[in-house]
């Protein structure tokens, strides 16, 4: 399937400028202003270096054993990932590189990386190691990548990457006539023309931000242990699926949860300690139970001809620079000699603690027909995304001196049921803040495999949004806030203001500036009996709620949340909460009760791991001490 080329330039790591209409009543300097500085990415260009083209690559590459090609880059991309979620500093793990590179490159690129210019986007650095797992050879001569070729390597695919959508893109040192001309162009676009643009970017920036997104490892953690360790909520009563998601999990793929998060633990220690190969034995002794392991390697890892096998499938579908899938299902590589060998930290801890539970669950369950197991753990599931959406906004209107109620969904039927059998159409939560009410509803909906890997056409993302929000979410909040303005029920004010959002998962929507403009646009009709009264809906994920939470937290009494909110949707420019955050000189914490569920998952499977047990004879008894 092939994609429209875009009109760049665009950097390559998701911070969107103005494209569309709808930007129009601000100039582009205030638009910068209020988006900050984008990150370029480095290109070949930039080092004075020419690209090279793929059969190039794959001709250097063929020269090297894929175990020992793999290792320098699994390294990098790891040390890029813990740096990313601890303290930042992602560009000084990238000029540390470039020095020990090539001392000439330091000169030409110094001021740029990790300031203006990333120099290893993750998606370029996935699409070399694709390359090297299709075409290193299994020899066992050839030696290690250096990482002056492995940086050469990257800037390349960067370069190809960029020079695929545009090759303004891919130019170091762009025409500004050239540029002029792009810009007037753009400014010309009717209202339709402004509409298309838009959503092609969403579609890139939406996969583009998927790949790059660092994943706390504290943040999973805590999000695991409330969705996947509490009870069902009430409404689940199918015995099929056990009495929490971690029992559903053990009855579809016949092992405990916390005996795979075991292994979890065990290697992702591991590869924080720069260790990325490991052994069955290694695993056992630090205190995994075989089954686990077996499973591990039946389900999260894949030999070197099942990865080509996979990967060559990859190619015949679409454009593979964010096509990672085969990645984030199986982060490992079981090699000929029986080695484990971890491709990404980042992929590891997903796999183990993320999103990646549910799909193994589902699909473990079997085919997802009406009635069927499948059908009810995803139901359940959503019913638990959303008890845990409710447990978040109960803790921000703890926090706030505005935020009076909230209100839920049973509630507001139960308020406004006009005849018995036939409750109304509404959202699952109102934020009662005076006249102000903040509209939520929990859609447990995540982006699909074309949408999330940037293979989809722009009809399938309108397909998508109008089925699963615009059709659904859309009318429940319309129907809310007018349901709300006709009574005033639940202490609100009269002539109430309606601030709407859809909560969804960390791998659903983003809240990104394109996202925003799309939903102002496609909002315009379902909201018209409201105009005045309400801002465009937002989406916003369970992550970025959490923020909201810690923000709650972090910085009551002295500044109320419900103003933060407020303040954020006014804004003529959308940005997401991370740049808002970001640009306002925030700090993000992580809410303490988020804190607290990350520390009782951790002693869970650091308890289990250290509980002796029967079915595992070999390994070490733990220490009394």
């Amino acid at each position: 399937m092939g994609k429209k080329k875009r009109k760049g330039p665009r950097p390559q790591n998701t911070r969107a400028n103005p494209r569309a209409r709808g930007a129009d009543a601000m100039t582009h300097e205030q638009a910068q202003e209020l988006l900050g500085t984008p990150m370029f990415p480095i290109v070949s260009g930039h080092a004075g270096l020419a690209a090279m083209d793929r059969p190039k690559r794959l001709e250097f590459l063929r020269q090297f054993n894929l175990a020992s090609a793999l290792q320098p880059l699994v390294s990098i991309q790891s040390q890029l990932d813990v740096a990313a979620t601890t303290d930042w500093t992602e560009g000084a793990v990238e000029r540390r590189l470039l020095t020990e590179a090539d001392p000439s490159w330091v000169t030409l690129l110094d001021d740029k990386v990790g300031r203006t210019h990333r120099l290893i986007p993750p998606r370029s650095m996935t699409q070399l190691m694709r390359e090297v797992l299709e075409l290193g050879h299994t020899e066992p001569d050839g030696g290690d990548i250096s990482v002056a070729a492995a940086l050469e390597l990257i800037m390349s695919i960067t370069t190809e990457q960029l020079a695929d959508s545009s090759p303004l893109d891919a130019d170091p040192d762009p025409d500004p006539a050239e540029l002029q001309r792009l810009m007037a162009e753009i400014a010309s676009y009717t209202p339709e023309q402004s509409i298309l643009a838009n959503r092609e970017l969403a579609l890139s920036e939406l996969a583009n931000l998927q790949s790059n997104a660092p994943v706390k490892l504290e943040l999973i953690l805590a999000s695991t242990f409330d969705l996947w360790f509490q009870p069902w909520p009430e409404r689940v009563t199918d015995a099929r699926v056990g009495d929490t998601p971690a029992s559903a999990f053990e009855l579809a793929n016949g092992v405990a949860l916390l005996d795979v998060m075991v292994v979890g633990q065990i290697l992702t220690e591991r590869v924080l300690a720069g260790n990325y190969d490991s052994t069955r034995d290694d695993l056992l002794a630090d205190g995994a139970v075989e089954e686990a392991v077996e499973f591990v390697y039946e389900n999260m890892s894949y030999t070197i001809s099942g990865f080509r096998t996979r990967l060559e499938k990859d190619r015949s579908r679409g454009p593979v620079l964010d096509q990672r899938y085969v990645f984030t299902e199986r982060p490992f590589v079981a090699q000929e000699n029986g080695n484990l060998s971890a491709l990404r930290y980042q992929w590891v801890i997903d796999r183990f603690f993320g999103a990646q539970l549910y799909w193994q669950t589902f699909f473990a369950f079997g085919r997802p027909t009406k009635g069927s197991t499948a059908e009810a753990f995803s139901q359940a599931m959503n019913y638990a995304f959303e008890r845990t959406v409710g447990d978040a906004l109960e803790q921000i209107a703890s926090r706030s001196q505005k935020i009076t109620r909230v209100v839920t969904e049973p509630e507001m039927q139960e308020e406004w049921a006009e005849r018995r059998g036939a409750p109304p159409s509404v959202c699952d939560f109102v934020l009662v803040a005076g006249r102000a009410c903040f509209l939520l509803d929990a859609t447990n909906h995540h982006l699909g495999a074309n949408l999330a890997q940037g293979i989809a056409s722009v009809e399938e993302f309108n397909k998508d949004i109008e089925e699963a929000f615009v059709a659904k979410k859309f009318e429940q909040l319309v129907a809310t806030a007018k349901k709300i303005r006709e009574t005033t029920s639940f202490g609100i004010d009269a002539n109430p203001v309606f601030y709407p959002f859809v909560v969804v998962p960390d791998n659903g929507l983003s809240s990104i500036t394109s996202v925003q403009f799309d939903w102002r646009q496609r909002a315009v009709e379902p909201f018209r009996d409201l105009q005045g009264s309400t801002n465009a809906p937002v989406p916003i994920s369970i992550s970025e709620l959490s923020l909201i939470e810690g923000l709650a937290e972090r910085y009551s009494p002295g500044r109320d949340i419900a103003d933060f909110i407020g303040w954020w949707l006014a804004l003529p420019m959308p940005l997401s909460l991370r740049q808002l955050v970001d640009k306002a000189k925030l700090l993000a914490p992580i809410p303490k009760r988020m804190l607290r569920n990350q520390e009782t998952l951790t002693k869970m499977i650091r308890d289990h791991r250290n509980s002796p047990r029967r079915d595992n004879p070999s390994r070490s008894q733990p220490s009394m001490s």
